[in-house]
């Protein structure tokens, strides 16, 4: 979870264990408790009737190893439940009526909240929320009927939206299946909306006025923003259309190192934890990328085991491409102070982001250590206890200033 917006703990808003006992009259005491083994190899723990049906509190434990706990009455689910995951990790609290999910399903991991989804008669409807990893939050309050084919499918419809990690900046407008179809940027504390969009509710949102688009209006006419369709030669189709986030906090000027070109500098001060700037680009393969030269490379940044991402050097001038900075910010050993981390946005789907690994400055700039394989020169200087297996891949400049900087902080470790 981002340190700049810390989720709601698990602790905070679980259920209490008595609200989910059975009143006495639903499990009468003369009725005897056991153990029964269902057909797909879930084992139910609980009082059962004559017609050997359970009755009251349950506790069912799947074949999977996840442990549900529930009430029954006339024979299904009925009120609150709660489901642990075998290693403890997973925690969703339901909420059922006659049998089917009615009310908010709730799901934690670790103690934190990564997703709320709103049920009416066993269907997705009102308000849902994505609570991301990078500390981003997409909602939707859903009114069509949707079959989702994943999480990120419960965002949909004309009432919908993305915070980025902080919550004040927000994207709202229409997603199609988790899909940004069309979204408006504005900022929480500008506006002084004062209410909690992830809260408001339905008739809110269907008060306000519209934009030219028919998106809803909170503020003034701004920029239309969508997925960007970003491929191996297409970096996007609104290459200059910048990021309101990165509008706000960040700016590029000339760098403050002798070879730096261009720099990525604080706009306002930034904490320890703190997004600077997204990274985005074409999206390449780590082959495409093997089979190129050093200079052709110089903006490339692994995204993951398949995809890289490429600001190639043609596009790498404001004028040109300035859909997100990252690519701007240089590298530095000795003044490091944000570090690359998985990010995902809805404009550009799964990308890098920078974030602040210590509190910077307005007007400082912002500095990284380049993600080049290098494991084998920090084990020679004794940095790591172990030798990589993967040979060092990295272009001369990079090794040349690493050397210099290990053997200034290090003690070498001699060999033979």
């Amino acid at each position: 979870a981002d340190p700049t917006s810390k989720p709601s703990s698990a602790s905070d808003s679980s259920p209490n264990e008595e609200s989910i006992k059975p009143d006495l009259d639903t499990c009468p005491p003369h009725l005897k408790h056991r153990q029964v083994v269902t057909d797909d190899g879930s084992t139910i723990s609980a009082k059962f009737d004559a017609e050997d049906t359970p009755v009251g509190r349950a506790t069912i434990t799947t074949n999977e190893g996840s442990v549900l706990t529930v009430n029954f009455q006339d024979g299904v689910f009925e009120g609150p439940a709660v489901e642990l995951s075998n290693d403890g990790t997973t925690r969703i609290e339901r909420s059922f009526k006659d049998g089917v999910l009615d009310g908010v399903e709730t799901t934690y991991e670790d103690g934190d909240i990564v997703s709320k989804f709103t049920y009416v008669n066993g269907a997705i409807q009102g308000m849902c929320q994505l609570h991301l990893s990078d500390g981003g939050l997409l909602f939707a309050i859903v009114t069509d009927s949707i079959e989702p084919t994943d999480e990120l499918s419960v965002i949909h419809g004309q009432y919908a939206g993305y915070f980025y990690p902080g919550k004040d900046i927000v994207l709202t407008g229409r997603f199609d299946a988790g899909v940004m179809k069309c979204a408006h940027a504005h900022s929480i504390q500008d506006s002084q909306l004062g209410i909690d969009l992830t809260q408001a509710p339905l008739s809110w949102f269907s008060s306000l006025s519209k934009h030219s688009c028919g998106c809803p209006q909170l503020g003034p006419e701004q920029p239309q923003y969508c997925q960007e369709d970003v491929t191996d030669t297409i970096i996007a189709q609104h290459p200059t259309l910048a990021d309101p986030y990165e509008q706000r906090f960040v700016y590029v000027k000339a760098s403050t190192i002798s070879d730096g070109d261009e720099g990525l500098f604080a706009k306002v001060a930034l904490k320890e934890g703190d997004l600077c700037c997204l990274y985005g680009g074409l999206r390449i393969s780590h082959d495409v990328v093997d089979a190129r030269s050093w200079d052709e490379n110089s903006n490339t940044l692994a995204v993951d085991d398949q995809v890289v991402v490429d600001v190639p050097l043609a596009l790498s001038k404001m004028e040109q491409y300035c859909a997100t900075l990252g690519h701007k910010a240089n590298h530095s050993f000795t003044h490091q102070n944000a570090q690359y981390e998985p990010y995902y946005h809805p404009r550009f789907g799964n990308i890098k982001c920078i974030r602040a690994i210590k509190d910077i400055k307005p007007d400082e700039e912002i500095f990284v250590v380049y993600e080049y394989e290098a494991g084998q020169l920090y084990h020679e200087y004794g940095v790591t206890p172990e030798p990589s297996t993967a040979p060092v891949d990295a272009p001369g400049w990079f090794i040349r200033k690493l050397r210099m900087h290990l053997s200034e902080t290090t003690t070498t470790t001699c060999k033979e």
